[in-house]
């Protein structure tokens, strides 16, 4: 079949790069019309468990990990695993065994489909054969071809229900992302680079920065929160964090806070350079249609002086607009389809940090801990 050229890929440059792997938000018990039902209507929300519950649905028996020498560095689903099955693709990919501890599918005595696999069993090996950085990147991406090449055969014809385009040609950036070990420093060599496109569909985590930018009005901690442009693809006019963007190629967190501060609220330099505070992660996992979204972000705080507005530079914001943060909290409460669901956690977040959530309240607990249900310092490995 005759494929398009692809530009030479170049290193992840950030931006955006917290919304090109956003798929629709849809629990893993619900139907695709019944996820787009609710998130479409406003409807009330149970409280703040809503808020992580949004961003951390999957089930862990329905996925595989993916092991690049020996080391874990994502999880695949059923369908994707399938296809790896396929023919002609020894060299880039082996599915055998897990050598890990996992989640076995329980057994409650009732019938079940013999020809149903437990996916968690298994596990995928990328590039086994490859000896170096480079020949596993070089191999991963003709992987990632074929699948996009697929993708397109799929979308062409007209996907069934049960089948997914993985990697859609549409969502291609042409930006190699970092893989490394899950739980693996930042400033670790990575074991390999894949195209950014495809870290959902192989479950690889990614890494971003959300900013914090609050002030006081008459005594009362105020927090300034982005409105996002109507024209952007992902979250259209919901609200998010003063700033946000995911973590570029060779820039450090400190680095892109104050990068995207500038671009997105046109904080001045002297005001990041003082003020700017890191203020810990927070991290969640979903179950996507393209597979599974894994993310940590790093978050900030930033005071800003009571007279200072933010103003957009890039486009990318509506307005701004300055809320109590107990009014935040109550919106986070009972309209939570106003907000981009990752900011959400981040805005729980600094109400928990800054004791706008009683430690009484009986989702205290729970919200605290699942801010936190991903731990990006978890890392499982197959070497002796």
């Amino acid at each position: 079949a005759f494929t398009k050229p692809r530009p030479e890929p170049k290193p992840a440059s950030g931006g955006s790069a917290n919304e090109e792997d956003v798929a629709a938000l849809c629990y893993v018990d619900e139907t695709q019309e019944e996820c787009e039902k609710r998130r479409g209507e406003p409807v009330a929300n149970r409280g703040l468990r809503d808020v992580v519950r949004r961003c951390n649905t999957y089930d862990p028996a329905q996925f595989a990990p993916v092991l690049v020498q020996g080391e874990q560095v994502g999880f695949v689903a059923a369908p994707l695993l399938h296809k790896l099955r396929g023919p002609g693709l020894s060299n880039a990919v082996e599915v055998g065994p897990n050598p890990l501890p996992h989640v076995v599918r329980r057994s409650d005595g009732e019938a079940t489909d013999e020809d149903v696999e437990d996916v968690a069993t298994l596990a995928v090996t990328l590039a086994p054969n490859a000896i170096s950085r480079e020949e596993r990147t070089r191999v991963v991406g003709a992987l990632v071809d074929a699948l996009v090449a697929d993708s397109e055969l799929l979308l062409s014809r007209g996907a069934a229900e049960d089948e997914v385009a993985f990697v859609p040609r549409a969502k291609l950036r042409d930006e190699l992302q970092d893989v490394r070990a899950l739980g693996a420093p930042l400033n670790d060599a990575p074991l390999l680079r894949v195209e950014r496109a495809a870290v959902v569909a192989f479950g690889v985590p990614s890494y971003g920065c959300h900013v914090n930018g609050w002030t006081r009005r008459d005594g009362e901690m105020h927090i300034w929160l982005a409105k996002r442009a109507l024209s952007k693809p992902t979250y259209p006019g919901l609200l998010d964090q003063l700033a946000a963007g995911g973590l570029p190629a060779k820039t450090s967190l400190l680095e892109n806070a104050k990068k995207e501060s500038a671009e997105e609220a046109s904080i001045p330099p002297e005001i990041l350079d003082r003020d700017l505070r890191a203020a810990g992660c927070v991290s969640y996992r979903y179950a996507a249609k393209r597979g599974l979204s894994t993310k940590t972000l790093a978050v900030f705080d930033l005071e800003l002086p009571e007279d200072l507005v933010p103003l957009n530079g890039d486009g990318e914001v509506d307005a701004f607009v300055l809320m109590p943060v107990d009014e935040a909290v109550r919106s986070l409460r009972s309209e939570l389809y106003r907000w981009k669901p990752n900011s959400a956690l981040v805005m729980l977040d600094f109400a928990v940090r800054h004791g706008f959530v009683s430690p009484d309240d009986p989702e205290f607990i729970t919200v605290a801990h699942d801010l936190r249900s991903y731990s990006a310092s978890s890392r499982a490995s197959v070497r002796s």
